[in-house]
């Protein structure tokens, strides 16, 4: 008596000679913990620097697989940060500040998944893009004249981490980026001077769904 046996279903997508097949489209949501350096910089000749408080914020991305290793995906995402304190070179000193700073940011990305027959995908990433920076109401506590306004600048990103397959079109996506953000001093308005860049550390925990498993 021959006894039929059914191949157990793969759990990552398909798995052909050790090594997964992927769907082409995707779409990612994701949560996203962050913390900012400090701002350094000179506006209108006024010489300090701006402390922010850590932030969560979210992201939003759809991809398209090139090949069974690389990828590309264009994606928003937005966080917003309270401003914590402020130090005035011309006084040494450093006293409480209010006002919000947001970032949104549009980014193409890239990246290299490094295939493999388990459940869990590394991979590397880089990405470009642009970010509209918007200040609400900045200045220290004793400041009269906070200001407001915005402005675009240039944004890199690097990132590593891993997706683990749920089942062969849910993944959960857990990375770390890491966020280059351009001179924002024109975000007061009719200003002078220059900023630091802004560098900011991320954490991300999404999920990714594959339209065609």
């Amino acid at each position: 008596v021959q006894v039929a046996k059914t191949a157990p279903r793969q759990t990552a997508h398909m798995i052909q000679g050790g090594r997964k097949k992927k769907s082409r489209f995707y779409a990612g949501l994701r949560g996203i913990y962050s913390s900012l350096n400090d701002l350094d910089g000179v506006i209108d000749r006024d010489t300090g620097s701006l402390a922010f408080s850590e932030s969560t914020g979210f992201g939003v991305a759809v991809g398209y697989r090139l090949s069974d290793a690389f990828r590309g995906e264009v994606e928003f995402s937005r966080h917003q940060y309270d401003l914590r304190e402020f130090w005035r070179a011309s006084t040494n000193a450093v006293s409480p500040a209010t006002g919000e700073v947001t970032f949104n940011n549009t980014m193409i990305n890239g990246y290299y998944d490094y295939l493999n027959d388990s459940q869990f995908t590394p991979y590397i990433g880089a990405g470009v893009g642009a970010t509209l920076v918007e200040v609400d109401r900045a200045g220290d506590d004793n400041a009269t004249d906070k200001f407001d306004g915005e402005q675009w600048v240039p944004s890199i990103m690097l990132s590593a981490g891993s997706t683990y397959d749920l089942n062969e079109q849910l993944s959960l996506d857990l990375a770390y980026r890491a966020l280059f953000t351009g001179d924002v001093a024109g975000t007061h308005a009719t200003s002078t001077g220059s900023t630091d860049e802004i560098f900011s550390h991320n954490a991300l925990f999404g999920l990714m769904y594959s339209f065609d498993g």
